[in-house]
């Protein structure tokens, strides 16, 4: 069963309610359709945080560089955190306000593969966006945005499905332009790397 602390339960019990999924009082989430969105919660909510640059999933880190060099083409391999979801920028230590050439590629280190971030500078920051179970940290908007998301996978299995699918696409896109246009309100603008 899933427990009512998950990280995601309010956003599962507002899909489930979006969907026209009712729980008797005192249910928990222990419901199939409960159950289903809970193992997906985490997947669909990388897959949004990955879409755009998150202010609230946004995070810095000074990487070290892996014992294993690329093959060619760069001279540093730098392994990325275990919450990292996709780049922002990609700084050299010695001129942290400046945009540093990378590729992001896989490596082999000890013979298995892993992603890193291909460059020739020798010490790198990055900015990251970032995977995040916690409820506390997403704004409103978007947790608004990933229910609606959820209620779509209910709602495929439900019997008004069919009529209830593009009108919750519809909420959903109203939804996550509203979240998109309240993270940019939030933050000064980045000025684009040169040649862009």
């Amino acid at each position: 069963s899933v427990s009512a602390d998950h990280w995601g339960a309010s956003i599962v019990a507002i899909a489930l309610r979006k969907a026209g999924i009712r729980r008797g009082a005192g249910e928990d989430a222990s419901i199939p359709a409960g159950i289903v969105a809970t193992e997906l919660l985490q997947a669909e909510a990388d897959t949004l945080l990955q879409a755009y640059t998150w202010n609230f999933a946004t995070a810095r880190a000074d990487l070290t560089a892996l014992a294993t060099a690329p093959t060619f083409g760069f001279t540093n391999a730098f392994g990325v955190p275990s919450d990292f979801l996709r780049i922002v920028s990609v700084h050299d230590k010695t001129t942290p306000t400046s945009y540093v050439p990378y590729r992001f590629e896989t490596v082999s280190v000890t013979a298995v593969f892993t992603r890193a971030i291909l460059t020739d500078s020798s010490d790198i920051y990055i900015r990251y966006v970032r995977s995040i179970s916690l409820d506390t940290l997403l704004s409103p908007s978007f947790k608004l945005a990933l229910a609606l998301k959820m209620a779509r996978v209910f709602a495929t299995g439900t019997q008004s499905g069919a009529a209830l699918i593009p009108v919750l696409d519809k909420e959903f896109q109203e939804a996550i332009t509203a979240a998109i246009s309240a993270n940019e309100i939030e933050d000064y603008p980045e000025a684009l790397p040169a040649g862009h």
